[in-house]
């Protein structure tokens, strides 16, 4: 069987890493193009990323991702390790909801009272609001771990502030019987000036008006549209679409995993999808079975899926030995990040 050619940006990563062995470790997201992950030594979801990076000894890890995961991992590695991210104008629109100061001064305005507000962010936030949510005593989690770690925080106070995503959060509140009387979403218009605090607390689970632009755009009409032109499909869609979407689908998950895929994989399945490479390049989903599934997406996420193979080339090229780069987490500061893997017994990590 005769092996396709390596392109030249593909073949300038190769001579890379032959170059720097094992002191060099790519780790890429699942939403990454097919070009760029297959170079990854290491790939995953936001959650599994962040297990792995304490573990890597290289000198210099490269992640494929967007710029909040970057800033993660650089927290996590250890001293004298180099984060290096292909293009830092790769972020999230969702993580830019939620200003660092903004968050600082509206948490501060809920628990002036005495209240012990606890806040959870999502991952999808940069290290500027985690640290403002380990300050309060909060913590961070993934659409993976969302439930386990909204359960948690409702044991550590009398409510929670999950941000920036509602409906992630409402999507996992319902998981726990948290009704929509028991939540209030916040205004946090006017520098933080227009919140109910009334309203709030009364609420046992408080949400930051913030949301995934891209799923935004799935609807109960397309589900609809699918279940017409196929009867026997199934729809999986991502719990950050609207709980008016996931509760039309048959299930919900932040990737088509083997448990979700089981008894599913019959050809016509469904997987509604705001990127298309997540249910391609996710390691439980072999090519084999992906094939049976088809993506729904509605557009694309360019600011997730910026570390194509020329703009890799071309950054480790200037960046490994013999170029000082600057890693994308600043200064070490106050924050308490909880990655638990079954469950939450796992004592926080400090920085």
């Amino acid at each position: 069987m005769t092996t396709a050619p390596l392109s030249n940006d593909a073949r300038a990563i190769e001579e890379l890493r032959s170059k720097l062995g094992g002191r060099l470790t790519i780790v890429g997201h699942h939403y990454e193009q097919e070009a760029t992950i297959q170079h990854c030594d290491i790939r995953g979801d936001s959650l599994e990323l962040a297990r792995r990076v304490p573990g890597i000894a290289s000198d210099y890890i490269v992640f494929c991702g967007v710029y909040f995961m970057a800033e993660s991992a650089a927290l996590l590695a250890r001293e004298g390790q180099q984060v290096l991210l292909p293009d830092h104008s790769a972020d999230c629109v969702m993580a830019q909801m939620t200003p660092a100061r903004l968050l600082d001064r509206v948490l501060g305005r809920l628990t002036a009272s005495g209240r012990k507000l606890v806040p959870l962010a999502y991952v999808n936030t940069s290290l500027a609001v985690k640290a403002v949510v380990g300050r309060y005593g909060g913590a961070v989690c993934t659409s993976a771990n969302a439930e386990k770690m909204m359960n948690w925080a409702f044991r550590q106070g009398d409510g929670v502030l999950f941000l920036p995503d509602k409906n992630l959060a409402r999507n996992t509140a319902r998981k726990l019987g948290i009704t929509g009387r028991d939540t209030h979403i916040l205004d946090v218009r006017k520098t933080g000036e227009a919140v109910d605090l009334e309203a709030a607390d009364k609420a046992a689970l408080v949400l930051w008006p913030g949301l995934c632009a891209i799923h935004a755009r799935f609807h109960p009409e397309q589900i609809e549209a699918v279940r017409k032109a196929d009867p026997s499909c199934k729809v999986i869609v991502h719990p950050e679409c609207s709980p008016e979407v996931v509760r039309a689908a048959d299930g919900a998950a932040p990737l088509p995993t083997s448990s979700s895929m089981s008894g599913m994989r019959r050809t016509g399945h469904i997987f509604m999808s705001a990127r298309k490479s997540i249910w391609w390049n996710a390691s439980p989903v072999s090519r084999k079975a992906a094939s049976a599934w088809k993506p729904c997406v509605p557009a694309p996420v360019p600011t997730w899926r910026k570390s194509r193979l020329r703009s890799c080339a071309t950054h480790w090229k200037a960046s490994l030995p013999g170029t000082r780069i600057p890693s994308p987490c600043p200064a070490r500061i106050p924050l308490r990040l909880r990655l638990p893997s079954n469950g939450c017994s796992k004592p926080a990590r400090s920085f």
